[in-house]
């Protein structure tokens, strides 16, 4: 969620909450993931579909192996779409007590996660991810947690900032 003026939609919804819907650098880094999510379901299914041909002795246009790599090409399809849809249902809120993430194409899900219930925060930056110049915030509480993909480093530090100022002193460390 790009802080950068025109790269990602942001407007303050009231008492110091900020909102960050991807923009160009995210989607871009959806699509991405998406498509390499894609191959890595089309490679098995081109395998089994070479493997049948070479093991049977049949040609590629026979139906099962056709059909075997055609329902590769539909997974890699599925998941271009949802690279393409998921971003346009994704919303990060900070606010000034806790972080809100909604998120989701068929069911949309909204998750709270106050900043003083957070026990561990991890910075996640994949190869992709740093040539976009993003991260991904992973926030671990005693009741699950809050995964945040494509995240700007500006975001990510303020929100980790948030949490620290929330963090209660633990008895007998000064």
């Amino acid at each position: 969620m790009s802080s950068g003026a025109g790269a990602a939609v942001e407007r303050g919804i009231g008492n110091g909450w900020l909102e960050r819907r991807p923009g160009p650098r995210e989607r871009r880094w959806f699509l991405l993931h998406s498509l390499i999510r894609g191959l890595f379901w089309l490679i098995p299914f081109l395998l089994v579909a070479l493997l049948w041909v070479f093991w049977f002795e049949v040609q590629f246009r026979d139906a099962v192996p056709l059909s075997v790599l055609m329902i590769g090409l539909v997974m890699l399809g599925l998941q271009i779409v949802w690279g393409l849809v998921y971003p346009r249902n994704w919303l990060v809120s900070i606010g000034p007590n806790e972080v809100m993430v909604e998120h989701g194409i068929v069911r949309l899900t909204r998750v709270f996660l106050a900043y003083d219930r957070v026990q561990q925060i991890d910075k996640v930056s994949t190869p992709m991810m740093t040539n976009l110049d993003l991260t991904e915030l992973v926030l671990h509480s005693a009741a699950g947690g809050v995964r945040i993909y494509a995240l700007d480093p500006a975001d990510a530090e303020l929100i980790a900032d948030r949490v620290r100022q929330q963090q209660l002193p633990m008895p007998g460390v000064p």
